[in-house]
Protein backbone atom coordinates (compact mmCIF):
# COMPACT_ATOMS: atom_id res chain seq x y z
CA UNK A 1 0.00 0.00 0.00
CA UNK A 2 1.49 3.53 -0.77
CA UNK A 3 0.17 6.59 -0.61
CA UNK A 4 1.39 9.75 -2.75
CA UNK A 5 0.33 13.43 -3.51
CA UNK A 6 -2.15 13.60 -7.10
CA UNK A 7 -3.34 16.11 -8.61
CA UNK A 8 -6.62 15.96 -6.88
CA UNK A 9 -4.53 15.35 -3.61
CA UNK A 10 -3.70 11.93 -1.69
CA UNK A 11 -3.84 8.88 -3.65
CA UNK A 12 -3.49 5.78 -2.34
CA UNK A 13 -2.58 2.38 -4.69
CA UNK A 14 -3.26 -1.18 -3.18
CA UNK A 15 -1.00 -4.05 -4.12
CA UNK A 16 -2.85 -6.76 -5.85
CA UNK A 17 -1.61 -9.35 -3.09
CA UNK A 18 -3.11 -7.56 -0.09
CA UNK A 19 -6.18 -9.62 -0.07
CA UNK A 20 -3.40 -12.99 0.18
CA UNK A 21 -1.51 -10.78 2.97
CA UNK A 22 -4.78 -10.31 4.86
CA UNK A 23 -5.97 -13.94 4.05
CA UNK A 24 -3.19 -15.85 5.35
CA UNK A 25 -3.16 -13.20 8.66
CA UNK A 26 -6.98 -13.23 9.35
CA UNK A 27 -6.82 -16.74 11.07
CA UNK A 28 -4.60 -15.81 13.60
CA UNK A 29 -6.83 -12.83 14.52
CA UNK A 30 -9.87 -14.69 14.24
CA UNK A 31 -8.67 -17.49 16.87
CA UNK A 32 -9.67 -15.30 19.82
CA UNK A 33 -13.16 -14.85 18.35
CA UNK A 34 -16.50 -16.12 19.23
CA UNK A 35 -18.13 -17.75 15.76
CA UNK A 36 -20.58 -15.22 15.05
CA UNK A 37 -21.36 -11.76 15.57
CA UNK A 38 -25.16 -10.24 14.83
CA UNK A 39 -23.63 -7.34 13.15
CA UNK A 40 -20.36 -6.91 10.92
CA UNK A 41 -18.68 -3.87 10.02
CA UNK A 42 -15.67 -4.95 7.69
CA UNK A 43 -13.40 -2.29 6.41
CA UNK A 44 -13.98 -2.65 2.18
CA UNK A 45 -10.35 -2.18 1.06
CA UNK A 46 -12.15 -3.43 -2.47
CA UNK A 47 -13.92 -6.12 -3.53
CA UNK A 48 -11.27 -9.67 -3.18
CA UNK A 49 -10.91 -8.28 0.41
CA UNK A 50 -14.41 -8.39 1.44
CA UNK A 51 -14.34 -11.83 -0.26
CA UNK A 52 -11.74 -13.16 1.77
CA UNK A 53 -13.26 -12.02 5.06
CA UNK A 54 -16.42 -13.23 4.35
CA UNK A 55 -15.12 -16.70 3.66
CA UNK A 56 -12.86 -16.56 6.93
CA UNK A 57 -15.76 -15.61 8.75
CA UNK A 58 -17.81 -18.13 6.91
CA UNK A 59 -20.44 -15.15 6.43
CA UNK A 60 -22.43 -14.48 3.53
CA UNK A 61 -22.29 -11.33 1.20
CA UNK A 62 -25.22 -10.57 2.36
CA UNK A 63 -24.74 -10.81 5.93
CA UNK A 64 -22.03 -7.93 5.29
CA UNK A 65 -24.29 -5.90 2.74
CA UNK A 66 -23.57 -2.67 4.53
CA UNK A 67 -19.54 -2.75 3.92
CA UNK A 68 -20.19 -4.23 0.17
CA UNK A 69 -23.04 -0.42 0.14
CA UNK A 70 -20.14 1.40 1.42
CA UNK A 71 -17.73 0.27 -1.08
CA UNK A 72 -20.55 0.91 -4.08
CA UNK A 73 -21.29 4.25 -3.11
CA UNK A 74 -18.50 5.73 -1.68
CA UNK A 75 -15.13 3.90 -2.14
CA UNK A 76 -12.68 3.00 -0.28
CA UNK A 77 -11.88 5.80 1.87
CA UNK A 78 -9.37 4.50 4.31
CA UNK A 79 -9.64 4.95 7.76
CA UNK A 80 -12.89 7.02 7.63
CA UNK A 81 -14.39 4.11 6.15
CA UNK A 82 -15.02 2.21 8.86
CA UNK A 83 -17.08 4.76 10.36
CA UNK A 84 -19.35 5.23 7.23
CA UNK A 85 -20.15 1.20 7.83
CA UNK A 86 -20.56 2.05 11.78
CA UNK A 87 -23.07 4.91 11.18
CA UNK A 88 -25.26 2.76 8.88
CA UNK A 89 -25.36 -0.22 11.53
CA UNK A 90 -26.37 2.21 14.20
CA UNK A 91 -28.93 4.05 11.30
CA UNK A 92 -30.90 0.75 10.43
CA UNK A 93 -30.96 -0.89 14.21
CA UNK A 94 -33.86 -1.14 16.33
CA UNK A 95 -35.34 -1.16 19.74
CA UNK A 96 -34.22 -4.84 19.30
CA UNK A 97 -30.52 -4.82 18.60
CA UNK A 98 -29.73 -3.05 22.15
CA UNK A 99 -26.51 -4.81 23.08
CA UNK A 100 -25.75 -6.99 19.84
CA UNK A 101 -22.38 -7.31 19.21
CA UNK A 102 -20.94 -6.03 15.63
CA UNK A 103 -17.53 -7.30 14.48
CA UNK A 104 -15.59 -4.22 13.16
CA UNK A 105 -12.62 -4.65 11.51
CA UNK A 106 -10.03 -2.67 9.55
CA UNK A 107 -6.65 -3.09 7.96
CA UNK A 108 -4.19 -0.10 8.29
CA UNK A 109 -0.43 0.42 7.78
CA UNK A 110 2.12 -2.13 6.93
CA UNK A 111 -1.52 -4.22 6.36
CA UNK A 112 -2.22 -4.71 10.01
CA UNK A 113 -5.10 -5.92 11.11
CA UNK A 114 -7.22 -4.15 13.34
CA UNK A 115 -10.50 -6.03 15.33
CA UNK A 116 -12.64 -4.52 18.01
CA UNK A 117 -16.05 -5.63 19.19
CA UNK A 118 -18.72 -3.32 19.95
CA UNK A 119 -22.40 -3.25 21.50
CA UNK A 120 -24.97 -1.53 20.24
CA UNK A 121 -26.70 1.48 21.88
CA UNK A 122 -30.05 2.28 20.80
CA UNK A 123 -31.74 5.51 21.96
Amino acid sequence: MTWGLGPLGFEMKLSSYVPDVIENGIQNLLGSFKSSFDHYAIHPGGKKILRVIEEALGISRERNAISHSVLKNYGNMSSPTILFILDQILTRSVPEDQNKDILAMAFGPGITLESMILKVKTN
